[in-house]
């Protein structure tokens, strides 16, 4: 009888190929999502002459502040994704970026000249090169990052500030403080919505910041709660909201992150907890001010992007960075506590699909379904950095 051979071991590219396909797939799904939002809403027009070359010849560099810090934030994943695709191929990242951030950002100004409201400029070809490049110099330092102690830690703080700092421009100006404080103190500055969110984003800063000093479970952690850290942390979260013009600092934020403090020092050590109150948040966030009325005053927009792509793209922009932050946190909370990601993300986005559904009938919110949407591509990005991570460890 003829013994059994062995099975054949895999190629010694495979998990290179692998780990080059997962980074490839997402940085052609943030292509398709960059292309999506330059070309909304799709209104096609045949470009007036003089307004093509005007749009050709101005090479002014300086929109605005929003617009600055939008074009580098948008292809600041993508040229993350792209450059970590072309080193596991054994390419030049450089090389990728430059040319097919290049490429990227021409194809989405080159759309605009036939869309009704949009306005082509160099100068976004020139910020999206920069969040292209920024991205290129992150893709060199995540993977030695990844799996040292205290990276997650820090990630959960930095995440969170940076959420809550939108749009990171800080001024000390004294009338700004003031108007600040009046918003502080002023009860009609409460807000149901930022009080759940700066809950959230307070809740995973305090997790970050005791983490750091041990571990994430009662097994690895110090024996006392750090509750120094944790209320550190959250504190400068929320404060330093005030000395940024046109974040959403406000007396409802102020006491949200003091509940999200509170739930810091007691669920720190129990990522599902942590997971389920991220959730609990979100949902109470969405469903604020509760002004339901007895029959649906709207439709649920499905075209995604089409509620956020419209009105302040600041505020927008704002709540679109919290929300996908937070929903990533609470899969990320989930997956630590051991629940599959794939439950753990179908359960996030059907919540957050339900809130968007209930909204149909609150004249003060915006029924989408984008958040719904995020969450879906938030679990499919996670499940790919994990298999990327796998096979680039062999």
């Amino acid at each position: 009888m003829t013994p059994a051979l062995p099975p054949a071991p895999p190629p010694a590219d495979a998990a290179p190929r692998a780990e080059s396909g997962a980074w490839a797939w997402t940085s052609g799904v943030v292509a398709a999502l960059i292309l999506y939002g330059s070309w909304f809403p799709f209104h096609w027009i045949h470009p007036h002459p003089d307004e093509a070359l005007w749009a050709l010849t101005n090479l002014d560099l300086w929109t605005s502040r929003e617009d600055l810090l939008g074009n580098v934030v948008l292809f600041l994943p993508w040229g993350l994704a792209a450059a970590m695709a072309a080193t596991a191929r054994r390419g030049r990242p450089w090389a990728w970026v430059l040319l097919g951030g290049a490429g990227l950002a021409l194809l989405a100004q080159a759309g605009q000249f036939f869309e009704a409201h949009r306005d082509p400029r160099w100068a976004d070809v020139v910020w999206n090169l920069v969040g292209a490049g920024l991205g290129w110099a992150a893709s060199g330092i995540v993977p030695r990052r990844a799996g040292q102690a205290g990276t997650a830690a820090w990630a959960l703080l930095a995440g969170s500030a940076g959420a809550a700092w939108l749009p990171w421009w800080p001024s000390l100006d004294p009338a700004r403080l003031q108007w600040h404080w009046a918003r502080l103190t002023e009860l009609g500055a409460w807000q149901g919505p930022e009080a759940a969110m700066m809950a959230g984003l307070t809740l995973v800063a305090g997790c970050g910041a005791a983490w750091l000093l041990g571990g994430p479970t009662t097994s690895h952690g110090p024996g006392r709660t750090p509750v120094s850290a944790i209320v550190a942390a959250g504190l400068v979260v929320v404060l330093g909201q005030a000395l940024v013009p046109g974040s959403r600092f406000s007396a409802g934020g102020v006491l949200g992150g003091l509940l999200g403090i509170g739930l810091a020092l007691g669920l720190w050590r129990h990522p599902r907890a942590t997971a389920v109150a991220l959730g609990t948040l979100q949902v109470l966030g969405g469903l604020a001010p509760f002004d339901l009325q007895p029959q649906p005053v709207q439709a649920l927009h499905w075209l995604p992007f089409e509620a956020l792509l419209g009105g302040s793209m600041l505020g927008n922009a704002q709540a679109l960075a919290r929300d996908a932050w937070l929903w990533g946190c609470a899969l990320w909370f989930a997956r630590q506590g051991g629940w599959p990601l794939a439950p753990a993300t179908a359960v996030c986005a059907a919540l957050a699909l339900a809130v968007e559904a209930v909204q149909c009938w609150m004249p003060s919110r915006t029924a989408d379904v984008t958040p719904a949407l995020i969450v879906l591509g938030l679990g499919w990005g996670l499940a790919a950095w994990r298999a990327a991570h796998r096979s680039s460890r062999g």
